[in-house]
């Protein structure tokens, strides 16, 4: 089998059935599996960034890993902002670069360039991504590829680069030879440090469940990746039994029907007034994925939740606590396995009734805030009220995105999103 046919099935077995693809001779081995292959669509762009940009976006609103392709130098360089733009987000691509022939690569440092387009990519991205690396024997492949699929889903969500000579997509390989990543050490101790941890936060979660029980005022707060975890409908029980406010960054608008009463839209510095007070009059706050990034603590964090315990769960262990230290418990989990033991009942009898009488009072200050800034004529000029006449009319499974600042923040204030609709913001 050549290589690229056995990369191109491989690819379709991930269920990605689109491959993004800017054309040059570089590439032509790999362009022509795809089209042997007959299940996948490649979707010749006219511009490499549109490439990353598709990708990108077709991840975001999926929860599938998709793919980017094209030569090294300078369409490689050109996606440098994309992969960043993933990396920032949380999302995971495959972005492949086709690289001159491996006799033709730069082997000494202080040589710029010994071959036409060739350019080492794996360096200039290696900190905006989980994994880069440059396959340069063909015995690699299927090693790296499933490493690089494993990797850009596990734990935190992050863009992989993979560099691949043009003599290696064109070259015989037996694939059943080749070594697999599942049966090496290394998957085998990521897959231990999981177990390990696991075990280790039991106690954590257990004082979680006892902080919530004895709360009056908890709030939750939610990262966008909370949609792909598998936990909504556990999520949307959660909050309704034990009456919990609930409240999103910007970045997980879509993650809950906002017709839901608990609720109170989102948080920080230009974001909606009823979600701010909600959140710094509460006494509990569980922060599901979010990094509380200073457009949502603003500037001084001493003063953000001043009464309240804040537990912070993340798949990212770095990110635990780092933008608050006085963080009081911190737990470095996946949300499906923390919610598979916090489904217990979080609240006591003498708790329930006081709970229920705030989340009412925060609902009535929602709607009186909301009549004051989205429901007024059309004779002003207001967005607010334009957005919230678009809702209404918007089909199911509509994805809507957003550019940054005046219209996304309009937009992402007032859309009343439902069940099946996505807004994407970036």
């Amino acid at each position: 089998m050549k290589s690229s046919d056995y990369i191109i099935d491989f690819i379709y077995k991930q269920w990605t059935d689109i491959i993004f693809s800017f054309s040059w001779w570089m590439i032509t081995h790999l362009e022509d599996s795809v089209f042997l292959n007959k299940k996948l669509r490649l979707v010749s762009i006219k511009h490499e960034q549109a490439g990353a940009f598709a990708a990108e976006w077709y991840a975001r609103s999926s929860n599938k890993t998709w793919i980017a392709m094209w030569t090294s130098w300078p369409w490689a360089t050109n996606m440098i902002t994309w992969i960043a733009s993933a990396y920032f987000d949380s999302v995971p691509v495959v972005y492949i670069a086709w690289q001159v022939n491996t006799n033709e690569i730069t082997s000494k440092k202080d040589i710029r360039q010994t071959w036409f387009q060739e350019a080492d990519i794996v360096s200039m991205v290696s900190k905006i991504t989980k994994f880069s690396y440059q396959i340069t024997k063909p015995e690699e492949i299927r090693y790296i590829f499933e490493k690089a699929f494993f990797i850009a889903n596990h734990g935190r969500k992050w863009p992989v680069v993979l560099d691949i000579p043009m003599n290696i997509q064109r070259q015989d390989i037996n694939h059943k030879k080749m070594k697999s990543f599942f049966k090496s050490d290394e998957y085998k101790k990521i897959i231990d440090q999981d177990l390990s941890r696991k075990k280790k936060i039991q106690e954590d979660i257990k004082k979680a469940i006892k902080l919530l029980k004895n709360s009056s005022r908890p709030v939750i707060l939610i990262w966008w990746w909370v949609k792909y975890s598998w936990i909504k409908k556990e999520l949307d029980a959660f909050i309704k039994k034990n009456n919990i406010p609930i409240v999103s960054s910007l970045m997980w608008l879509d993650g809950i029907d906002h017709t839901i009463k608990n609720y109170l839209w989102m948080i920080g510095s230009y974001w909606n007034r009823e979600a701010n007070i909600t959140i710094m009059n509460s006494d509990l706050l569980l922060v599901l994925w979010s990094r509380l990034d200073i457009r949502q603590t603003w500037a001084n964090k001493d003063k953000f939740c001043p009464n309240a315990k804040i537990i912070h769960i993340d798949i990212d262990q770095n990110e635990l606590g780092y933008n608050i230290p006085s963080t009081y418990l911190k737990i470095y989990q996946e949300l499906s396995s923390f919610f598979s033991v916090l489904e217990k009942k979080t609240y006591t009898k003498a708790k329930i009734s006081e709970r229920k009488n705030r989340l009412n009072k925060l609902i009535q200050l929602k709607s009186l805030l909301q009549q004051n800034t989205e429901k007024r004529a059309w004779k002003e000029y207001n967005m607010n009220y334009f957005f919230d006449k678009i809702s209404n009319i918007l089909p199911a499974k509509t994805i809507i995105t957003n550019d940054v600042w005046q219209n996304q923040i309009r937009a992402s204030q007032s859309l009343q999103i439902a069940k099946q609709q996505q807004l994407l913001n970036c």
